[in-house]
């Protein structure tokens, strides 16, 4: 006896042949034909893309790194090579755990089976680690910022994992949230766990089967609200707005890929106006230092204080760079002046200009097409996975980085006031280079495990027998 499920706009309707029992488990993923079969087979072609991309980045900052660390500790008494081997070794950690992931994702399918509980977890902890940056001893304050967790052997910046697990927790409540439906009397469904066949009636009940495409909810689970307020007020209340901002701008986004309801939006907008105002009523200094970057990014000449002076040199970097001598090539690799006590943090947020300075404007488009790239791969890959969790986490995962990267390359331009948000990939700081490469790991295994699915498909579809 075959079993109904529930179509798009959720009436009950009779299958043509019995599905296999592996589809009531995890419905968006049934066998692969047509269009959706050729989107699946150009997968592979993009996830090498992928990795192109990548390795490009890791490559490129890898030589970032170099230049703006190791002359600098030279000229200062510095261990000269010191960041540049932290460097290194963060990024083979994050080699590791890209490996990792890929290998969990062929040993365990669907990748449903173990992302359904860790995301959660690694959320809860991510948090937990914030709140203990404020309010313990563990919290440690490095260039006037408390933001970094002191583990003993290394220092870790727990902001860095939440912004990821924020988007990846939305993702996992939109795309896997369940809900209960009543059984219609005298349903196919009724009449299915009447003939013993109530484990299969359950399983349909209980998941809202959606077709291939893009998922669409009629509301967005009250959990995904929560989870943004909670994230984003616990960041800025440090203060860090900074990446308060990019964990809201990561949320919002998620639920605009997994096409949750404007009205949905507006209310989060409206929750977070209400939150910002009783802030400000209570403590109305706490963002003061706000206000103040603003007026040093409408007018940073007038400034006299350190942020109006990094945005002098940041701006006459990139000028320099790109527009003055040699301004196509720059000053070439490692000649920038700039980096030399001239730029503050020039290993951290200002890397972009002393890039600039170096490689000119041909060095700098690079890196912004490079990003760019980055963000056309992902949603080119997310438009083939017909898993909904797969098909939004992709893309949120690649565009969290690409915003990330844009806004720090706008605050070094001039065009954002300043936000302590670093380059990833590029700037000094582990915890960004291993969180950024365990994004690409797990976008790299999601898009991986949608061409083993449809192998396996494809390999179980009967084959017709000549009469």
């Amino acid at each position: 006896m075959s079993v109904s499920g529930w179509n798009s706009a959720g009436a009950v309707e009779q299958p043509a042949a019995a599905a296999p029992a592996a589809s009531l488990d995890f419905p968006a993923q049934t066998s692969q034909s047509g269009p959706d079969a050729a989107a699946s087979a150009q997968i592979p072609f993009w996830l090498s893309r992928l990795y192109l991309v990548s390795a490009l980045l890791l490559a490129f900052g890898v030589a970032c790194s170099f230049s703006t660390t190791v002359f600098l500790h030279l000229a200062e008494g510095k261990p000269p090579y010191k960041e540049f081997i932290e460097h290194c070794v963060f990024m083979a950690l994050g080699l590791g755990a890209v490996s990792g992931i890929m290998l969990l994702g062929r040993l365990i399918r669907p990748a449903r089976r173990w992302l359904s509980w860790l995301v959660p977890a690694v959320w809860a902890l991510s948090w937990l680690a914030v709140l203990a940056v404020a309010v313990t001893p563990l919290g440690v304050v490095v260039n006037g910022s408390r933001r970094w967790l002191d583990l003993g052997v290394v220092m870790f910046q727990p902001s860095e994992l939440l912004k990821v697990s924020v988007v990846l927790y939305i993702a996992q409540l939109m795309c896997w949230y369940r809900l209960r439906r009543a059984v219609p009397a005298g349903s196919l469904l009724q009449q299915n766990a009447a003939a013993g066949l109530q484990d299969a009636a359950a399983k349909l009940r209980s998941f809202r089967l959606m077709p291939a495409g893009r998922p669409v909810f009629p509301a967005m689970p009250p959990q995904a609200l929560l989870i943004i307020l909670l994230s984003a007020g616990l960041t800025a209340l440090q203060p860090d707005l900074g990446t308060t901002s990019i964990i809201l701008a990561g949320g919002v986004l998620t639920m605009l890929l997994a096409t949750v309801r404007v009205k949905d939006l507006l209310v989060l907008g409206a929750i977070l106006l209400l939150l910002v105002g009783a802030v400000f009523v209570v403590k109305p200094g706490k963002f003061d230092y706000a206000a103040e970057r603003v007026q040093t990014w409408l007018n940073p000449r007038a400034a006299a204080d350190a942020e109006g002076y990094q945005i002098t040199q940041s701006r006459g970097a990139i000028a320099e760079g790109a527009t003055g001598l040699g301004s196509l090539t720059g000053k070439g690799f490692l000649k920038s002046e700039q980096k030399m006590n001239r730029l503050p943090y020039s290993e951290l947020e200002f890397v972009f200009p002393v890039m600039v300075e170096e490689l000119g404007f041909l060095g700098g488009a690079a890196i912004i097409i490079l990003f760019g790239a980055l963000a056309f791969v992902a949603l080119q890959l997310s438009r083939r996975c017909r898993d909904p969790f797969a098909n939004v986490a992709i893309a949120a995962l690649g565009y969290l980085i690409v915003i990330q990267a844009f806004v720090n390359i706008a605050t070094t331009l001039g065009s954002f006031p300043l936000t302590g948000i670093t380059l990833p990939f590029f700037s000094g700081g582990g915890t960004s280079l291993l969180v950024s490469m365990t994004a690409l790991g797990l976008m790299a295994m999601l898009a991986a495990a949608e061409t083993g699915t449809a192998r396996e498909a494809r390999s179980a579809a009967p084959v017709p027998v000549e009469a």
